[in-house]
């Protein structure tokens, strides 16, 4: 399962083994320890890759992938949006539709930009 986790700071992917049933059992067990709300609705969710990541060809078989502008796509996914705040733009968007190797590839991907914005960001040029 494919989960992205959305702060103030931007958003992190990671790929989780549990089953989405098992996860969600234990994240509202935890919520409800905690006493917080438990907000969970079908949603969907997208992220941006830079338009020139080596992969993405293969990606676009898959899954849909939408042309931004002429350095980013956009990859949108269907899932469940899980929050303790209904109308907070903060919180995990978990997508279990996807195949392990798709999950696994976007993943990579994802680190590559991630390292790509971070050089850039910390190049002695700038």
């Amino acid at each position: 399962m494919l989960k992205l986790i959305y702060t103030e700071t931007g958003i992190y992917l990671e790929i989780v083994a549990e089953s989405l049933q098992d996860w969600l059992a234990i994240r509202q067990s935890l919520s409800a320890c905690l006493d917080q709300p438990f907000v969970i609705e079908s949603s969907a969710a997208s992220f941006l890759l830079p338009a020139d990541l080596p992969g993405l060809e293969t990606l676009a078989e898959q899954i849909d992938l939408d042309i931004c502008d002429t350095d980013y796509l956009e990859v949108s996914l269907e899932g469940m949006w899980i929050s303790s705040n209904a109308q907070g733009s903060e919180g995990v968007f978990v997508c279990d539709a996807l195949d392990h190797l798709v999950e696994a590839q976007l993943l990579q991907l994802w680190q590559l930009s991630e390292g790509s914005t971070a050089m850039m960001t910390h190049s002695p040029d700038n």
